[in-house]
């Protein structure tokens, strides 16, 4: 697992390799998250820990594509901006853009580290 956080809202993105084992790791931290495709190639999700606090995580397999980073970082960067109340609009386009960056790069940097894990 590897963790991005997003320190101006206090928030982290756990980022896993297999659904298998986001399932496992959120279940243990008291969120009762539920399997996803298992053939899918990357997600993103959002689930809700018992105390009702949101939990966001990726899935991305070692084949998923750049092209597919960026459509998961999409969705990542929308659950932020609804549990965060950022209007999706014209005039908050630059929040949005900066969280897919953000997202991007700790998506490289996971992917970074599971080729070469001394990274």
């Amino acid at each position: 697992m590897h963790t991005i956080f997003v320190d101006v809202y206090n928030s982290d993105v756990a980022v896993f390799s297999s659904d298998a084992e986001r399932v496992a790791f959120m279940r243990e931290q008291g969120c009762p998250a539920e399997p996803w495709d298992s053939a899918a190639i990357a997600s993103s999700h959002i689930d809700e820990a018992e105390d009702g606090s949101p939990r966001f995580s990726f899935v991305i397999k070692p084949h998923a594509s750049i092209a597919v980073w960026a459509h998961e970082c999409t969705h990542m960067a929308d659950f932020f901006c609804d549990v965060f109340h950022i209007p999706i609009s014209i005039e908050a386009t630059e929040v949005r853009a900066y969280l897919v960056q953000h997202f991007m790069a700790g998506i490289a940097d996971f992917t970074a580290h599971s080729k070469d894990p001394s990274k």
